[in-house]
């Protein structure tokens, strides 16, 4: 019986378990995870009922995929190596020995220099710096804008009880120093950076047959197809929509606004997948559900860096049925994302027919 459990999930239950006698009944944490190829941030909320059952809703998440550990290793090796061209493999294991050394040392320490020698194959590796001077050559990795942007987003730091730093990029000092000097009225503690998350799946495995533990996911982003509306302008009509709740694992949506559609032409539909990082409020979700007219946005200049094609085109072989009826017919759309598998699928049906048709999934890059 085998089950999965969301890494800042594994590590907001950790934190919890650990420090439950510290926290109320509820709150909302900050997860920052630094690893060492990725670095991820979410919001997490948890109530904790009295029979002791906790309870975690993940509410937003964001991060940087190609930003992690392995980034500060190499800014350090440039600092220190500034005339080679390429990664010297022994050079590089010595530079990320001598970073855990510098992590290790307290303020009152970080402009003292520290000279190691390292052991390497056929060569010793001499390397002298202060973890003051560390810490100035690679501050820029820390990704403040990311982070507050994605505070703000989430209804600022006061939201938050506090903020928890896992990973083993959290052992750098900085981070914490960083996001102390960013919000300095928030509690940032760092917490088990290279063992929390494990600490916190072993306790979901021992506690989830209990039925003492439970997760539930809102949608990360908002998505939606590219439609045209009556002034032939173009449009994103939103379906699904950034902070929906999954139901049964998946969000759905069924369009309340028709596709304009030419039967003399169109004997294939296509819907071009649009992807954004806007948050709607339940209200406007609610709202937006019930009339897709709330939320169709008009696709110009001033939002086109908001709302991206995601890569995903749906297109469907339209029947020769719909085709014969008018010269102008009414399409409706329904999408659903899917929390296990994090895909998307999409059906199309006429005005006047209650079957849903799937649509195929097909490579935008091929679209003519």
């Amino acid at each position: 019986n085998v089950s999965t459990v969301a890494e800042p999930v594994a590590a907001a239950l950790a934190y919890i378990t650990q420090n439950r006698n510290r926290l109320g009944a509820s709150g909302r944490l900050l997860i920052v995870d630094i690893g060492g190829g990725t670095s991820d941030v979410t919001s997490v909320s948890y109530s904790i009922a009295d029979d002791g059952k906790i309870t975690f809703t993940v509410e937003d998440e964001d991060g940087d995929l190609s930003l992690g550990g392995n980034d500060w290793d190499e800014a350090l090796y440039k600092k220190i190596y500034p005339d080679d061209e390429e990664f010297d493999p022994v050079r590089m294991r010595a530079v990320r020995e001598f970073k855990l050394l510098l992590c290790k040392k307290g303020d009152k320490e970080s402009t003292r220099d520290i000279k190691r020698i390292f052991t390497g194959v056929n060569r010793d590796v001499e390397i002298q710096m202060s973890r003051a001077e560390f810490d100035e050559a690679t501050k820029a990795l820390l990704q403040k804008d990311l982070i507050r942007q994605f505070v703000s987003a989430n209804g600022g730091i006061n939201k938050f009880d506090r903020i928890v730093l896992v990973g083993g990029g959290c052992h750098m000092p900085q981070i914490r120093e960083g996001l102390q000097a960013l919000y300095p009225k928030a509690e940032v503690a760092k917490f088990m950076p290279s063992q929390a998350i494990a600490a916190g799946a072993a306790y979901y495995a021992k506690n989830r047959m209990k039925n003492m533990v439970d997760t539930k996911f809102k949608v990360w982003a908002t998505y939606g197809i590219m439609i045209q509306n009556e002034k032939r302008q173009q449009q994103i009509m939103n379906l699904i929509f950034k902070g929906m709740d999954f139901t049964d694992g998946v969000a759905t949506c069924e369009s309340k606004k028709w596709l304009r559609a030419q039967c003399a032409t169109a004997s294939e539909i296509t819907c071009k997948v649009f992807e954004s990082k806007v948050r709607y409020t339940q209200q406007e979700i609610a709202a937006a559900i019930a009339n897709n007219d709330a939320k169709c946005v008009i696709f110009n200049e001033r939002n086109k860096e908001k709302f991206k094609p995601n890569g995903m085109k749906f297109a469907m072989n339209v029947p020769q049925s719909y085709r014969d009826r008018a010269d102008e017919y009414k399409l409706f759309v329904k999408m659903e994302l899917s929390l296990s598998e994090g895909t998307l699928t999409m059906w199309c049906r006429e005005e006047n027919d209650k079957n849903w048709i799937p649509m195929s999934e097909g490579d935008e890059e091929n679209e003519e």
